[in-house]
């Protein structure tokens, strides 16, 4: 049948259903752009947190390496041998007690902080002495303080007022290093 043979209202009637129809599918292929974009921007949106995660893994671990503190050897050649482990227990055990007594007791001399120390250095190794002797010690935990302008002089009467002076957490990451 030819467009031609029909009324004019079927051929509007005709027209307005093609119109439509062209409608429907112009709806229906924004729909589905609008939708692929949204599941597109939730998987990117998921790349970009699982990305900022491991970026600020990255960033901590690139932080750790550059203050000294990463994995270093431990994870990069393997394990510390048994006698830097113990020189490790050994030096944190003796440093803790010293400054736990140097703050509990302001104005002790440096042989009651020696002392501190080997108690209890030789009681977290279990060793009958000290492996390096904490007089050895101070002194480059004292020099350390002075280059980092912590302390005027590496005496221990200026470590001690600086041990006095500072919390406990911030004197550990220092003396950690």
């Amino acid at each position: 049948m030819a467009i031609s043979s029909l009324s004019t209202d079927q051929q509007i009637a005709l027209a307005n259903e093609v119109r439509l129809q062209a409608a429907a599918l112009h709806s229906a292929t924004l729909q589905g752009q609008v939708t692929a974009f949204g599941n597109a921007a939730q998987v990117l949106s998921s790349l970009s947190q699982d990305a900022a995660k491991q970026l600020a893994v990255a960033s901590q671990a690139l932080a750790a390496l550059q203050v000294g503190i990463g994995p270093g050897i431990t994870a990069d050649f393997g394990a510390y041998t048994s006698i830097d482990q113990l020189l490790k227990t050994e030096r944190n055990a003796g440093i803790t007690a010293a400054v736990l007594y140097i703050q509990a007791n302001p104005t002790c001399a440096e042989d009651q902080a020696v002392t501190a120390w080997t108690t209890a250095a030789i009681a977290a190794t279990g060793l009958s002495a000290c492996i390096i002797p904490p007089l050895n010690l101070l002194p480059l935990y004292a020099g350390n303080a002075v280059a980092e302008k912590l302390i005027p002089d590496a005496s221990f009467a200026s470590l001690a007022a600086w041990i006095v002076a500072t919390p406990t957490t911030t004197i550990a990451t220092i003396m950690a290093g």
